[in-house]
This record gives structure tokens, sequence and C-alpha cells, in this order.
């Protein structure tokens, strides 16, 4: 691991962990208990940095590493869920609800990329075309809409070398698995759990944010934003940022 400046600073820090052969790129900040942000499609870790240091200045390490395959990162090794003690969910389904909801036509309406992506080469031509349109296509229901200079630099993420293929096969891989080989992989998550949802949320219905009790048995609890997006870190990023704080707070070392 290496990073540009001294860990004891509260700046942020970029740095890149080295997992065998391959590379994960991160920016980091703050010192304490681990807080990672991992990202979704179509963002890379500048997707956080409204959370990053308001976590770190109340008192966490924060890393907000590209997921394996993202802006600078390469392939890394998989994680290993028996490591988190807390786990915070944004507009993000259990695979069994996003399964389910896969068989209801407004849901499937709702996920039509998920399909489109599975195609070959094809995709990577589209979003390549018009200055990443179809890419940018996906963060317009922001509130406040991206600005300019914040849409540039998703877009210099896109653009670094294999990257656009590299996020289309998280899909590709998602749409090729058997169903039964999917389901037979899940294990109940056993991390006390919260799930932020953003009401406005586009790409995937309100009936998806709550995960059956049998597969998250310590669900603190949903709490449900209206007016936020699916970007609802974005959106609603102060009430997110102590959300999260509060959430994450019982991991910090007890005061003396």
């Amino acid at each position: 691991m290496s990073t540009t400046e001294d860990h004891t600073s509260g700046e942020l820090r970029e740095g890149y962990a080295e997992v065998g052969d391959q590379r994960l790129h991160y920016m980091e900040a703050g010192e304490g208990p681990l807080v990672v942000l991992l990202h979704g499609f179509p963002e890379f870790w500048y997707g956080w940095r409204l959370q990053i240091q308001p976590l770190a200045a109340a008192g966490f390490h924060v890393v907000a590493p590209d997921m394996r395959g993202y802006n600078l990162s390469s392939k890394p090794d998989g994680a290993h869920p028996e490591v988190v003690d807390r786990l915070a969910i944004l507009n993000a389904a259990h695979p069994r609800k996003l399964s389910q909801g896969l068989h209801h036509p407004g849901q499937l309406r709702k996920s039509w990329y998920f399909f489109f992506f599975d195609l070959p080469e094809l995709p990577e031509a589209v979003v390549h075309a018009d200055h990443w349109r179809f890419f940018r296509h996906f963060l317009r229901d922001a509130n406040p809409p991206y600005t300019p200079e914040e849409t540039e630099h998703y877009i210099e993420a896109w653009s670094q070398p294999g990257a656009a293929t590299a996020m289309i096969d998280y899909y590709r891989r998602s749409v090729r698995t058997p169903p039964k080989k999917a389901e037979a992989a899940l294990r109940p998550i056993k991390a006390p759990t919260l799930v932020i949802w953003g009401q406005e949320d586009r790409y995937l219905g309100q009936e998806l944010a709550e995960p059956d009790r049998d597969d998250v048995p310590n669900l603190d609890r949903v709490e449900r934003l209206p007016g936020a997006s699916h970007w609802v870190h974005h959106d609603q990023a102060e009430r997110v940022n102590q959300l999260l704080i509060d959430f994450f707070t019982p991991a910090l070392p007890a005061k003396g």
C-alpha cells in the first residue's frame, strides 16, 4: 500500500493497494476504525467525494477505492464479508430481491440496460459515442444536477483504457449466471445493516429497498429519503453523512 501524503494528515490522500499482481486505486482520509466506501455503476471513488471528509472528521479512516476494472484500478481478488462489522447500503437491492423484481414488467423496464449490456461489442461502441452520452444519461436524475466540472471527472474515469468494457462486464456476468447458481451462492449477511434509499430512484423500484430478514437478519432499518434520486449520496449529502456517522459511531473506540 502506498499513499502520496502522510497518514496523520486529515486531507484526502491517494494510494494503491497491491493485491497479488493487481493494483487497486483508492482515495482515503482520516484515522480510526476503517470505513470502506464502495461505489456502483457508472461511478468511481469520486462519487463519494461528499462523504469522505465528513466521515474522516467524525473519527473514521475512510477508504474509497475504484472498484476492480473502474477508473485506475485493475482486477484484485474478491472481498471477505466476514471482516465487515457494520454495513450500510445506498440504493442497491439485495441480489435475491433484484432477481425477484426482474420477474415483474415494471422492474424489467427499469433494468433494460442489464440486457443491452449483455450484447457483444455493441454496448462499447454505443457508450463511447457523443462524448459518453449513454453513461451521462444515467446521471441525469441527480438533484441538484451534476455540474459540467463534476461530469468531466466522470468522463475522465470512463475514458481510462479498458474501463468501459470492465464496467459493462459486471452486467454481462450477472445476466449470464444461471439464476439457480446465483441463488445458491447467497449467504446471510450477519453484520448490522442500514439501508438508505432515495425514493425517486428511476432504476430500482421502492419495493426492492427492504431485504428479506432471512437474508439480512440484523437489518437495522430502511431509511427512505423523499425527493432523492438513485444518487442519494449526492442529492442529500448532509443527511446521508449524518446517517452514516450515527450508524458507524458504535465502532469508534470509547472515550476515556
